[in-house]
C-alpha cells in the first residue's frame, strides 16, 4: 500500500501488510516513509527484496492503535451484548413509529409502478 497519511494505512497494516507513506506528519514508523517521490522506486525495491523489514512495526503500531487483533473481537461483542442483555441494561420502551415515512415508501413504491403520476 502506498498512500498518504490516511487512516487506511492502519485498516492495511491489520492485515500484516507493509506500507510506503508520503511525508508522514505524525508516526512516521507505520510504514516506509519517503518524502519525495524519487524515493518511491527504491523503497518498493526493499519491501519488496525483504516484505518481512516492517513486521516489528506493523505489530507495534497495531498494539497501539488497536490492542484486540487477537482474532477473538467477535466473541468479544456477543459476550458483552449477552451480558448487557441479562443485566437489563437496555431500554424497554420501543421506539414510535414513524407513519410518515412508510407512507412515504409506499407513495414511493406506486409512483415508480406506474399507478400514480
Amino acid at each position: 500500500m502506498v498512500s498518504d497519511t490516511s487512516s487506511v494505512i492502519y485498516e492495511f497494516m491489520a492485515l500484516g501488510k507493509p506500507s510506503i507513506t508520503f511525508n508522514t506528519l505524525y508516526r512516521s514508523d507505520k510504514g516506509f516513509d519517503v518524502t519525495n517521490s524519487s524515493q518511491l522506486k527504491v523503497a518498493l525495491q526493499k519491501l519488496k527484496n525483504n516484505h518481512h523489514m516492517l513486521d516489528e512495526r506493523i505489530r507495534e503500531n497495531m498494539e497501539d492503535v488497536n490492542p484486540y487483533l487477537d482474532g477473538s473481537i467477535t466473541g468479544n461483542i456477543f459476550k458483552t451484548l449477552n451480558e448487557i442483555m441479562q443485566e437489563g441494561i437496555l431500554p424497554k420502551k420501543n421506539k414510535p413509529k414513524n407513519l410518515f415515512r412508510k407512507l412515504k415508501v409506499i407513495q414511493y413504491s406506486i409512483m415508480r409502478k406506474g399507478y400514480l403520476k
